[in-house]
């Protein structure tokens, strides 16, 4: 039962403007303001020589005070900046000593001195000096002589030394007064230099009280205040972009918050050099969410680099230094590494209560993450006790209806979930979701819009945990209604995720969300199993159905229903334009970047951090455009989310008399299937899930090495398993298989109906036999790719780039790296000749008045620039016969191989795929492993398939291995030859491979399972 970790985002660091008053022309004056506008782009070291040298002819006689006054407070911020507080303090003690000698006091620069004190003694964690300080600052804001920005600086540091201590309202109290204060008064360089400051830090302020869209909204102000004055490239966007971030990390769209991190980092490090404190808080920062997408080895290598840099910079017991033990012991615990992680909670806690005491908010994150991992360890007394010590300081500093009480209520039902105390477990849970509703203001029993929920996936978290033990409630002791509970529980659940989905800008995101809650869907479907078994009404296998189908391909659904939205909401074309060359740059970019990170130590970083910028800033105008043409054009936005899904009566119309569907639901603990045919819906549980997917991979990895023995012994038990409770009770000969995680890899195929032991390959029972066999990704993009489907498919496009003329690529000049380590497919020309003779033969009137157009691209001609710049519209037929290489930890960067020219690789990327367009009834990816992908639960296999669809390919053949040319090439021209005698793609597919098995030098599955059919 997992819900929000507790990791921890570095705070912005905030530079402190100074006022600017010398304006001559004298060369002293001239240097002061370049200083000055070099440290303001963060060169301090060149900044610091250049003011100490200014310092020379301001603070000698004659002296010129209020400049040299100036000189010294930017020379201790610097001080201040490197850490080095002694210098900094002192230079701040000569400072006052000239402006009370030369100038008096009330003097505005008092203002500029103190607050400059009061953000070095926060630094240092003096707080009771820097207090002092505050108190005599008071008393000088309502002075006239410190109206306007001396009074806003004033406040500004009061909010400061507010924030550090934890007193979060009254901080925010004090910079609002900062900004009060410049009402009136024109907004000049210095005054827009101060607002950014300004508005960045009540952001802050504003998301650590739980207002997560007001902190969003000072944030964005902030940006546009910051952008204006600097650029985009500027170390105070970098800061402001690190504040956004953390927006999206805590509403969970982790690809976007990644995004803005690592923008961050890139800017912090052209300006500071790798070994900077805010590199590392930017670095610090992408490992948490790295965390949160399970890629727990770069978060590792992220997290550990960030620490490095802050010991060696910071030393051991400063707050940054804290907050990288907390991430690391994290890592430590999602590789069940335990020792480690508690002594790296150990150090962190220490090192906070060293510095603030032991009743400060910056406890409560390390108390509730130790309370987490006593409660994985299962000592759950201990858990309850850390618990328990960070909700009493929430309590006390924050308010109990603080977003960290909900959090920490949710961990405390933990524990006693962990102990099988679920009515005491219930109970924390249903008070964290009754502090969010009374928060939000919603009725979630009688629908209500998640817009309104601030935290909506701590809101999602605790309708899941309450649906939870509701339902263990009904397994261990029974009651109707305890479903009907449970499953209420699961809709409002399902609800968020539908918003949590239209929200988020990454793909990422969206994925990672579905997968770490999938939990919801399969739970939801063993609560409508149970009600079945108590009813025995057939109106919940429908809403297993309904569940199922929500629970699938969510975002290829969204994929195709955006496309159709611009189809028919009219859109005008520039616009559609506009957005393909955006799509077409994101793709280049991200492979650029790829391409270069590939190179390792030899990488150049400038060269990353400039395709990551345009990266960056390509997405962005992409997601700006995408929210004007849902603001311009309210049927695109209609037509973009009002997604309908295939019922049970849609489903039994798109089947024929002998079909089935099969819809496979893998949960953590069990499988199930749910069968639909013409006229019946069955559900079955097919026992455990535990060994699935290791015996997939046996099965699968005995194939490939011709491991007979083993083979036919576990996919006669894969079959047992899957299918054979099934078709004991149906009477059909053609399966449409709805697969889920680990069974996406599996071609059923080659499962065997009986035990052999000692046969030949030919001889086997393969499913194959019996059965026509086709794969789709749900019954919802069935529906989809049937209406879709072109009537009359005709005219033949076919590419062999390697063919048997082609077999030297190494000595080609126009070679790529990919190339060079490519082998010739000497029979592929063979195979699209053949093909070809197939679509050219004429055999009635008709076909010699309208012959079918073939057009086959041989070796050199097939090349990348020639298949971008093809209309495929044409072609009802696509047939690809070469390489292809698949990326399984980032899908998009999986490629099919062309000929290469002078300045491109010949690949043509997934996402290259999404942006080209197609009317093709049938596709043929005859290159290795097409079928394969990165699987997530819930949305499937992300890889070519997907692209295709979305490019308007109505059925895909794909394969899932690697297999011989010979084969391949004689399955192909058997399947081609079957389809133009006019069966159906299945049936064309299963004669082509009991074709194979009826030969014996082909009949081992390595030779023909490995091509499966997505469609029809």
């Amino acid at each position: 039962m997992s819900h929000c970790k507790n990791y921890f985002l570095l705070a912005a660091l905030l530079l402190i403007p100074v006022s600017t008053y010398a304006q001559s022309t004298t060369d002293a004056e001239t240097l002061f303001e370049q200083a000055e506008e070099i440290f303001r782009d963060g060169d301090y070291e060149q900044s610091k020589e250049m003011f100490e040298e200014a310092s020379e002819t301001f603070c000698t006689a004659p002296i010129q005070a209020e400049t040299c006054i100036e000189v010294k407070t930017y020379l201790s911020d610097i001080g201040r900046i490197d850490r080095n507080f002694v210098s900094s303090e002192q230079v701040l003690e000569e400072a006052e000593q000239i402006l009370q000698r030369e100038l008096g006091t009330p003097h505005p620069l008092q203002m500029e001195i103190n607050t400059q004190k009061i953000f070095l003694y926060v630094n240092m964690t003096h707080f009771e000096k820097a207090g002092r300080v505050v108190q005599r600052t008071m008393e000088l804001v309502n002075e006239p002589e410190f109206s306007g920005l001396p009074r806003a600086r004033g406040y500004m540091a009061k909010g400061y030394l507010e924030d550090a201590a934890g007193d979060f309202h009254e901080s925010l109290n004090s910079y609002s007064e900062a900004v009060e204060s410049l009402e009136g008064i024109e907004r000049d360089d210095e005054i827009l230099r101060f607002l950014s400051h300004c508005y960045n830090n009540m952001g802050l302020l504003t998301r650590r009280l739980g207002d997560v869209q007001g902190a969003m909204d000072y944030f964005l102000q902030a940006l546009d205040v910051t952008q204006t004055l600097y650029g985009e490239s500027h170390p105070q966007v970098g800061i402001v972009y690190n504040s956004i971030g953390t927006i999206y990390y805590i509403m969970g769209d982790y690809g976007q918050a990644a995004d803005y991190f690592l923008s961050t980092a890139d800017i912090f490090r052209e300006h500071y050099g790798e070994n900077h404190e805010r590199v590392a808080g930017a670095y610090n920062n992408a490992g948490v969410v790295f965390t949160e997408m399970d890629d727990i080895e770069r978060a590792a290598q992220t997290l550990e680099k960030a620490q490095r840099i802050k010991e060696n910079i910071l030393g051991e017991n400063h707050i940054d230094t804290a907050i990288g033990y907390s991430n690391l012991a994290s890592i430590y615990m999602e590789n069940e590494n335990f020792d480690a992680a508690l002594e790296n909670y150990q150090k962190s806690i220490a090192v906070r209560e060293e510095i603030y005491g032991d009743d400060h908010p910056n406890l409560i994150s390390p108390y509730t993450n130790l309370g987490e991992f006593y409660t994985k360890t299962e000592q759950f007394d201990l858990a309850r006790e850390y618990l328990d010590e960070a909700l009493q300081i929430t309590k006390n500093r924050l308010g109990e209806n603080h977003p960290e009480a909900w959090t920490i209520r949710l961990n405390i039902g933990d524990t006693f979930m962990g102990e099988e105390e679920f009515e005491t477990a219930l109970g924390h849970y249903e008070k964290a979701f009754n502090m969010i509703v009374e928060e939000s203001g919603i009725q979630p029993q009688n629908g209500f819009d998640a817009g309104r929920i601030s935290h909506p996936i701590q809101f999602m978290e605790s309708a899941t945990n309450i649906g939870n033990v509701l339902l263990k409630l009904y397994e261990k002791e029974g009651g109707i209604e305890r479903l009907y509970q449970s499953i209420e529980n699961y809709s409002i659940s399902t609800t968020v995720v539908d918003f949590l989905q239209r929200s988020y800008q990454s793909e990422a995101s969206k994925l990672n969300l579905v997968d770490q809650n999938y939990s919801i869907f399969t739970n939801t479907i063993r609560a409508y199993n149970y009600l079945y078994e108590e009813t025995g009404d057939e109106k919940w296998l429908s809403e297993i159905l309904t569940t199922s189908e929500l629970s699938r391909s969510r975002i290829a659904l969204e994929l195709l229903q955006d496309l159709e939205a611009k189809n028919f909401a009219g859109v005008p074309r520039d616009i559609l334009d506009q957005e393909s060359t955006i799509n077409t740059q994101i793709a280049d970019y991200y492979q650029k970047l790829h391409a270069e990170q590939e190179k390792g130590f030899d990488a150049d970083q400038k060269r990353i951090s400039s395709f990551r910028d345009s990266l960056f800033e390509s997405r962005r105008e992409l997601k700006n455009l995408t929210q004007r043409l849902e603001e311009q054009y309210p049927d695109y936005y209609r037509l973009k989310y009002d997604q309908s899904y295939a019922d049970r009566e849609v489903v039994v119309d798109l089947l024929e008399q002998d079909e089935a569907l099969i819809n496979y639901i893998v949960s953590d603990e069990e499988i199930f299937a749910l069968v639909l045919d013409k006229s019946d819906i069955r559900f079955y549980s097919l026992g455990k899930s535990d060994s699935l997917s290791t015996r997939v991979k046996s099965l699968r990895n005995s194939v490939l090495s011709d491991r007979s023995e083993q083979y036919s012994k576990v996919a006669n038990e894969l079959y047992n398993q899957l299918i054979e409770p099934i078709l004991s009770e149906i009477n059909i000969n053609s399966l449409i298989i709805v697969p889920d995680q680990s069974l996406h890899y599996l071609p059923f195929e080659m499962l065997l109906t009986e035990a052999s032991e000692n046969s030949s390959y030919y001889e086997l029972p393969y499913l194959i036999r019996d059965y026509k066999i086709s794969y789709v990704p749900s019954a919802t993009v069935l529906q989809m790719l049937k209406e879709q489907k072109i009537q009359n498919p005709q005219n033949l496009f076919a590419v062999a780039p390697f063919n048997e003329s082609t077999i030297k690529f190494e000595e080609e000049a126009s070679a790529s790296r990919y190339m060079a380590g490519l082998s010739p497919l000497p029979l592929t020309q063979y195979e699209t000749g053949e093909i070809a003779k197939i679509f050219e033969e004429r055999d009635s009137l008709l076909e010699y008045i309208f012959p079918e157009e073939v057009k086959i691209l041989l070796g050199e001609e097939a090349t990348k620039s020639t298949i971008e710049t093809t209309s495929f519209e044409q072609y009802g037929y696509i047939h690809f016969a070469t390489h292809a290489f698949v990326n399984e930890q980032d899908p998009s960067l999986s490629g099919i191989v062309f000929w290469g020219e002078q300045d491109d690789d010949g690949m043509i990327y997934v996402n290259d795929i999404y942006n080209m367009r197609m009317n093709a009834d049938l596709v043929v990816l005859g290159a290795c492993e097409t079928g394969l992908g990165t699987v997530y639960k819930g949305e499937g296999m992300i890889g070519f398939t997907r692209a295709f669809i979305y490019a308007g390919a109505s059925n895909l053949m794909v394969s899932m291995w690697k297999v011989n040319d010979q084969p391949t090439a004689n399955l192909m021209i058997k399947f081609y030859r079957y389809v133009k005698e006019g069966y159906s793609y299945s049936e064309a597919l299963q004669m082509a491979k009991i074709d194979l098995i009826n030969q014996p030098e082909f009949a081992a599955p390595r030779n023909w399972a490995a091509f499966i059919l997505q469609g029809r």
